[in-house]
């Protein structure tokens, strides 16, 4: 089982950036598959149609750069909506700092020889972290079909085989 939330590839492509967008921009506007998505120059965005989407659903986005010796970088990033990413984010990033405003106060009761019942909250913040990161993991499993699906149409269209990371 792979600890990594949002699976990642980096690839190289002889095509320029500009003839890459331009062939998904044209991919998305066909309608005999499940995705849309926008392009903007050096980016590109594929997620599933709003009709297939749940909560969990996964979303490709591509970013380009020019190399110098002619070739294209191409770094995809499979992932949540961002709006997912960032509630899980802003929880881990809450818990964290509730844990570190704990320890300071605990632990300088416990030095002034006050209570520090306060440290016992600990334990609790922890469990909300893992609660989330059990939640997260769960998400993506259910996300799962739709990710290689993804990933399926990402190669037919682009014609390379894609080991993501």
């Amino acid at each position: 089982m792979s600890i990594r939330v949002r699976p990642r590839f980096r690839i190289h492509s002889e095509r320029s950036s500009s003839e890459i967008e331009e062939h998904f921009r044209n991919k998305l506007k066909e309608e005999d598959h499940s995705y849309e998505g926008r392009v903007i120059e050096g980016h590109v965005v594929i997620k599933v149609i709003p009709e297939e989407q749940h909560y969990w659903s996964p979303q490709l986005s591509l970013s380009m750069e020019e190399e110098t010796d002619g070739k294209t970088l191409i770094r995809g990033l499979y992932g949540p909506n961002p709006g997912v990413w960032l509630m899980f984010t802003f929880v881990h990033i809450a818990t964290s700092v509730a844990a570190m405003f704990v320890l300071i106060i605990g632990l300088s009761n416990m030095s002034l020889g006050l209570s520090s019942m306060i440290l016992w909250s600990l334990p609790v913040l922890a469990v909300i972290s893992l609660i989330m990161y059990l939640i997260a993991r769960a998400g993506r499993k259910m996300g799962e079909e739709q990710l290689f699906d993804l990933h399926h149409f990402f190669e037919q269209h682009f014609g390379e085989k894609v080991v993501i990371e």
